[in-house]
């Protein structure tokens, strides 16, 4: 992205499609309207006995330890690879059938998904093993990336879709890692490698391996821990082709930016919002945006985030005036969903541009892993009209 074309109607990418498996609803629809109402679906987690470790809270007079997160209906009774599957193609099957696409929409078309870097079940491991999270250390596993194929794979068996599997690229960059994948099918299809792609992200933060790790390095929301995230799970995915073709336009991508910041969630360096206000005025000035009408972001609960981000809007207000314009949290409805949270923050500003009830024609997506990667999306959509 970032020439004279971007915002040019023959040069441009759309999303033309989007599709979502979450706590709130197994399509899109009903849950970004869920959201927007306020509804949340949080109830009591009975994956596992949150009363056998103390990181889960102390037993109290009331009783041990109870847990609550946005669980989605889907998958009961299921875990690891086959919960994720059941996600995903529930996710893929509601674009597949709200876009209308066919065998032979699909012959030529990519496939991008973000999955979870396991970056915080990497850094529990390592704490477990020396007592102490290092500045750096290697994530995700080699085993993970393998697994994460196979779920891809069955993906797309239980969507009985067939993609060239040349046309298939997995990501693993938390949060941040959908803008990449989003920054990447932009450029393959401004460049005709493909006439369109479905670019996605798959997650779950209610698996009980992930949710003993996040409780080891103090990251959930507790009793003991209020500054924790509430965690989710959702797989969310959005169509990008050519604009001004056959199908309407939900909205356009116009800008993206990627940065790593030098620091992460457990480094000694405080956040101060560096990096992540570079991306963002980077995007707004490749998408020649004075100031967006809205913002879709991240924060999640977690300290650390909220304070990088008000450094960031320390940095950016003279300029863009990110501060002041509305901010919306899909987190509170749909929970932290990790890898999958830059995904529903997409999915859920196209969908207000279709409805016409954003609050402008600029939206910011703003996003930042946890492992340091930040990346900042600009989406524009005519509100008026729904969409283009």
């Amino acid at each position: 992205m970032g020439d004279t074309q971007t915002r040019d109607r023959r040069g441009s990418v759309a999303i033309t499609g989007i599709g979502m498996s979450s706590a709130l609803g197994m399509d899109a629809a009903n849950a970004c309207a869920a959201s927007r109402a306020g509804i949340t679906r949080a109830g009591e987690l009975k994956c596992m006995n949150f009363a056998g470790a103390t990181c889960f809270g102390r037993e109290t007079e009331d009783g041990v330890p109870q847990f609550v997160g946005h669980s989605s209906t889907i998958g009961w009774g299921f875990t690891g690879k086959a919960r994720l599957a059941l996600l995903g193609s529930a996710a893929l099957q509601d674009l597949l059938k709200t876009a209308s696409l066919h065998a032979s929409d699909l012959a030529s078309c990519g496939l991008k998904v973000n999955m979870s870097d396991q970056f915080i079940e990497q850094a529990n491991q390592t704490k477990l093993e020396s007592e102490a999270i290092p500045e750096r250390f290697e994530y995700p596993a080699g085993t993970w990336k393998a697994e994460a194929a196979e779920v891809l794979s069955m993906v797309l068996r239980r969507s009985r879709v067939q993609i060239d599997s040349r046309l298939h690229a997995l990501y693993f960059g938390g949060h941040a890692g959908f803008a990449e994948a989003v920054r990447d099918a932009y450029r393959e299809i401004r460049a005709g490698y493909m006439d369109r792609c479905i670019v996605g992200a798959i997650d779950s933060y209610v698996e009980p391996g992930f949710l003993d790790a996040a409780a080891g390095v103090g990251m959930l929301k507790t009793a003991d821990n209020p500054v924790g995230f509430s965690p989710g799970e959702a797989a969310a995915f959005i169509l990008l082709e050519h604009a001004g073709g056959k199908r309407a336009e939900f909205a356009r991508i116009s800008a993206s930016s990627l940065a790593q910041d030098d620091s992460h969630q457990f480094h000694e360096k405080p956040a101060v919002g560096s990096a992540l206000a570079a991306v963002i005025g980077a995007a707004l000035e490749e998408a020649r945006a004075p100031r967006p009408s809205f913002v879709v972001a991240d924060l999640n609960g977690m300290e650390r985030r909220a304070v990088d981000w008000g450094h960031a809007i320390v940095k950016l207000n003279d300029r863009f005036a990110v501060g002041e314009v509305p901010l919306w949290l899909p987190a509170t409805s749909f929970g932290e969903t990790g890898a999958a949270a830059g995904a529903l923050a997409v999915c859920v500003a196209a969908k207000a541009f279709q409805r016409s009830y954003a609050p402008g024609e600029c939206a910011l997506i703003s996003l930042a892993s946890d492992s340091g990667a930040r990346a900042a999306l600009v989406l524009e959509g005519d509100v008026a009209r729904g969409g283009r």
